[in-house]
């Protein structure tokens, strides 16, 4: 348990940076093995995916905090920048159309530039 606290932990203060989990593994003193398996059997999920949730419940409480500091720049600034498909993640973790929190022309700009 305490490994994934680590982690989660360690997802806290670097989330907006970018991420290499076996990286992060060995800087806990840790094998990525023991690293999986503990998110494993802890929550379910691997860390990667626990550190995407993390990214996107970020992403939420910038754009409600915030809402006009621009989609993009929200989305950097939670580490979002390089994965993939980001809006559909977001609409498919909250269930909740981007376009509710954004002006639909930002949301068609941030999908214009992932093209």
């Amino acid at each position: 348990m305490q490994v994934v606290a680590d982690a989660l932990h360690y997802f806290g203060k670097h989330f907006c940076d970018p991420i290499q989990i076996p990286s992060m593994a060995e800087s806990l003193g840790v094998s990525l093995y023991c690293l999986n398996f503990s998110f494993d059997r802890i929550k379910s999920v691997t860390p990667l995916q626990a550190l995407q949730e993390l990214r996107l419940n970020k992403l939420f409480v910038a754009l409600t905090d915030q809402p006009r500091q621009g989609l993009g720049r929200a989305i950097r600034a939670c580490g979002l920048a390089q994965t993939p498909g980001v809006l559909a993640l977001f609409e498919q973790e909250f269930g909740i159309a981007m376009p509710l929190f954004c002006s639909p022309a930002a949301v068609q700009r941030m999908i214009a530039c992932s093209d």
